[in-house]
C-alpha cells in the first residue's frame, strides 16, 4: 500500500502505532465539525493580502482532531497560529481508526 519510506516516515512520526493502519488518508475527507480559520488582523496589519499553507492533521478513531502541523506556508509564520487554533476544533467523523489528514488552507482578504 504504501512505498517503504513513507511507511519508515509514518513510524518514526507515530512509533506506538501499528503501520499496518490506514494512517494516509486522502484529503477529500471533509470535517463534520468545525468553521474554516478567520484571516488573522495580525496579518491584516502587516500587509498580506493572502496566504497558503499546507497541514497535518492527526485524527483520532473517535474523530477528533489531537494535533495540528503546519508543513509548508507562504508567507511563513504569519498563519500559522490562526490555523492551529481554528483546525484544532474540527470533528471528522469516527472511523475506529487513526488517521493522518494533509489538507490545503487559502486565504484571502
Amino acid at each position: 500500500m504504501f512505498s517503504n519510506g513513507i511507511v519508515r516516515r509514518l513510524w518514526t512520526v507515530f512509533g506506538a502505532i501499528a503501520v499496518s493502519l490506514p494512517l494516509l488518508v486522502a484529503a477529500a475527507e471533509k470535517p463534520i465539525k468545525g468553521d474554516p480559520p478567520e484571516f488573522p488582523s495580525e496579518a491584516n496589519r502587516a500587509g498580506f493580502d493572502e496566504g497558503r499553507l499546507k497541514v497535518r492533521l492527526s485524527v483520532e478513531p473517535s474523530g477528533e482532531v489531537n494535533r495540528v502541523e503546519v508543513i509548508d506556508a507562504v508567507p511563513r509564520r504569519v498563519f500559522d497560529r490562526a490555523t492551529v487554533r481554528a483546525l484544532s476544533q474540527w470533528r471528522y467523523a469516527a472511523t475506529g481508526t487513526p488517521r493522518v489528514l494533509e489538507i490545503d488552507v487559502h486565504y484571502r482578504r
